[in-house]
């Protein structure tokens, strides 16, 4: 007698061992990518743009946020200003000695050749690289 609504023959199951194993790698690439994400999200330096202003045909001044996990590092940035075509009018490096903060705001005039239309940090890195 057969049940209601099972009509269909019984028969062993077949790919069960191919998806487990699927299941198993996708595991594996979605922790392996988790780790990578939560690494690259949190830097060990951090640089934020706060504002810019343009001074003159000759200087723009930029301000900076600054965070880092290790305040007792100094480290280097890279700050440039930019004209309308997108050329770099303004370079400028900034050093920045150990400090008791993880997180405080820079000012920094960058001179330029000609009148900039932007200014933004480029990165922030350990002084010692």
């Amino acid at each position: 007698m057969a049940a209601i609504g099972n009509n269909l023959p019984v028969s062993t199951p077949k790919g069960r061992i191919k998806n487990l194993l699927l299941a198993l790698l996708f595991a594996l690439f979605l922790g392996g990518m988790s780790i990578a994400g939560f690494r690259f999200a949190n830097p060990e330096i951090r640089s934020d743009l706060v504002a810019f202003t343009i001074d003159s045909e000759n200087q723009t001044t930029i301000r900076f946020l600054i965070t880092r996990k290790n305040p007792a590092n100094p480290i280097t940035c890279r700050v440039i200003a930019r004209d309308f075509s997108t050329a770099i009018v303004g370079d400028r490096f900034v050093e920045i000695g150990p400090t008791t903060q993880k997180r405080f705001e820079i000012k920094e005039a960058i001179p330029t050749r000609s009148r900039a239309v932007t200014a933004s940090v480029v990165r922030c890195l350990p002084k010692d690289r």
